[in-house]
């Protein structure tokens, strides 16, 4: 089902699916899936989850087109939880003749938020994918590491990981045209 509210923004799910969805758009392209390794195709972005459900977004920082786009955010995210939240399986409810079972938040916890550990395998098709870089951000947007990227069939790719080699989360990627 393709919703066709507005012709600039291209949002694509399976009708009665909420466990994958795409939208599209000049400058934000963005999947999810709750199924592990499902690939995903939105726009110039495409992407094969790992173990666990996520999300991936991908959104053009300079206002340009996403194909080039000179700065480029890449968040990746799986399932995330505040520590100490308590969550119980409500009883199924039917809806449309069928049986959909929910998950109620009693308590959203405080402290930390805990992410589930996962990866996602990025392509993205950009004009001179071999002239960018990416790097890990810390949630500050601070800069924290190069992370290897190669140009596969004309597209950039890499790995996007929760973990990083430090044992610290990684949610964001900056993507950067140094050429």
């Amino acid at each position: 089902e393709e919703l066709k509210d507005n012709p600039q923004v291209r949002i694509v799910r399976k009708p009665d699916d909420n466990k994958r969805w795409v939208l599209e758009t000049a400058r934000t392209c963005a999947g999810f899936s709750g199924r592990a390794r499902d690939l995903i195709k939105a726009g110039p972005l495409s992407f094969r989850i790992g173990r666990h459900q996520a999300a991936v977004a991908c959104t053009s920082l300079d206002g340009q087109p996403l194909v080039a786009s000179r700065r480029i955010l890449l968040t990746h995210l799986t399932d995330a939880i505040g520590e100490g939240s308590r969550r119980v399986r409500a009883l199924p409810r039917v809806v449309d003749g069928r049986a959909v079972s929910t998950v109620l938040i009693l308590d959203w916890g405080k402290g930390r938020t805990l992410v589930k550990d996962g990866y996602a395998h990025i392509d993205l098709s950009l004009s001179e994918p071999e002239a960018y870089a990416v790097w890990a951000l810390a949630t500050s947007g601070r800069r924290l590491d190069r992370v290897p990227a190669t140009v596969v069939d004309g597209k950039l790719s890499f790995q996007a990981t929760v973990k990083g080699p430090d044992g610290k989360g990684r949610l964001a990627y900056e993507i950067v045209r140094e050429q």
